[in-house]
This record gives C-alpha cells, sequence and structure tokens, in this order.
C-alpha cells in the first residue's frame, strides 16, 4: 500500500497529568534537553578554583604513577595516574599531550572507553596492582530484545493544535479534552496513530518541557518492516 494512503486519518491522543498527591510529593517533573542541563552543570562548576574544565580534548592514555611521583602508590598499594590528555587543534594537524596527575580517574569516557581499553590491553602496565584482574575491564555483549530496532528522532512544535482527543488547555492552562484544542509544553502526551496493524501503528510520546517555545522532542521506535520506514518524502505529518 502507499504510504501515503496508509497515514491518513486522525489519532488519538491523551495528556498524562499529575495528581495532585504526586504534584505535592514530587514537584512538576520536565524533561530537560542536553545542551541545557550541560550548561547547568557548567555554570554550577566554572567558578571553582579547585576544577579545571578542558574543552576540545580526549583521554590519550593513563599509566599507573611511580612511588616517588605526586599521588603515587604508599608502601605499594593505590596509588594514582598520570593521564594524557589530547587537545584536538580542529586544523587536522596532530593534536597536542597535555599531562595531568591524579588520584583518581572516573572512565566514563563511553562505549568506546580509552580508559577501559587501556585497562584491559596493557596488563602488564598495572601488574603491580594487587587487586589487578583484567578481565574485569571487558567488553561484553549480550542479547537486547531491541536489537534491530529502527528509530527515528522527530522535532515537534511547540503547542500544536491535536486534532481530535482533546489533551490541551483552557486560558488557566487546565487541561482540555474539546476537539483541536492545542497543547501545553508543560503536559505530557501520548498519540496514536489511526492504524492498528503490526506494520502500520505507531505511537509517539512526548514529555513535559519547561520552556514553552522550545522543540519537543518525540520517537518513533519500531521493527525494520514497519511501513513508516517506506515513506520517502519526508512528509510525515502529526495528524496521521
Amino acid at each position: 500500500a502507499d504510504p501515503k494512503d496508509i497515514y491518513t486519518g486522525v489519532p488519538t491522543s491523551r495528556v498524562f497529568e499529575q495528581t495532585e498527591e504526586d504534584k505535592k510529593k514530587f514537584g512538576k517533573s520536565y524533561w530537560i534537553p542536553r545542551h541545557a542541563l550541560i550548561k547547568c552543570m557548567l555554570d554550577e562548576v566554572k567558578d571553582d578554583t579547585n576544577i579545571e574544565i578542558i574543552f576540545n580534548a580526549r583521554c590519550g592514555a593513563i599509566n599507573p604513577l611511580a612511588a616517588e611521583e605526586e599521588h603515587g602508590p604508599v608502601n605499594g598499594e593505590g596509588g594514582g595516574f598520570q593521564v594524557d590528555i589530547l587537545m584536538e587543534t580542529g586544523d587536522g594537524s596532530p593534536p597536542s599531550i597535555l599531562t595531568r596527575n591524579t588520584n583518581l580517574v572516573v572512565g566514563a569516557d563511553g562505549l568506546r572507553s580509552t580508559v577501559r581499553e587501556q585497562l584491559y590491553n596493557n596488563p602488564a602496565r598495572f601488574a603491580n596492582w594487587s587487586n589487578y584482574d583484567r578481565t574485569n575491564f571487558f567488553l561484553r555483549t549480550y542479547y537486547s530484545p531491541s536489537s534491530g530496532l529502527r528509530i527515528k528522532t522527530l522535532q515537534i512544535e511547540s503547542n500544536f493544535t491535536i486534532p481530535v482527543g482533546g489533551g490541551g488547555a483552557d486560558d488557566n492552562d487546565e487541561p482540555n479534552l474539546s476537539t483541536n484544542s492545542k497543547s501545553v509544553s508543560s503536559n505530557g502526551y501520548r498519540l496514536q496513530s489511526v492504524n492498528r496493524g503490526k506494520t502500520n501503528q505507531f505511537r509517539i510520546a512526548l514529555i513535559p518541557v519547561k520552556d514553552c517555545n522550545a522543540l519537543r522532542p518525540a520517537a518513533i521506535c519500531t521493527l525494520p518492516n514497519h511501513d513508516i520506514w517506506k515513506i520517502e518524502t519526508g512528509d510525515l505529518r502529526l495528524s496521521q
């Protein structure tokens, strides 16, 4: 079937409002965009003289410190690290190396972690650690029920019109279940397609946002044989 014909009709929608008890207990919940969260964290620490923030950098290597070095081991136990930080130039030239000695390294550098790789691939380097076990740093893979799914992230205009099913608000920001009502950024929504087949139905969930003018993120996640992936024009309307 032609996707343009499949995705017609009117969806149902539902507004998710916290109960008064939940509001008193937890307060209002909002989705925070990643860039806004990072800015909040940066604003919190940027003036702290005990924190050094280095931009355009990545971990290059870590090495245990010798006993005579600052943060080195005491009586053969513990000890810190020498961290080689690769400073990216942005012009294609090789990165410069910045070295820091520290007594703690947090390997929060993602799936392809350089910290984990160093600890796994260089057992001789850490042989003097009494509790070192190379297998603790082996990257294990597990089967996931979500393997093979396809996902598409959407950006939806704030305060969009809900054609049927309600879920908007009146002048006092109270839920309004009449048709053709406007959505409210501080409300969460679930939009359900009119179709209910295995390969032509989908739902879109919208999480509350604080900024009433911000684009609202949503995601479509389905099996790869879903009809939605046959749409080539990109003209997927919210009313479908």
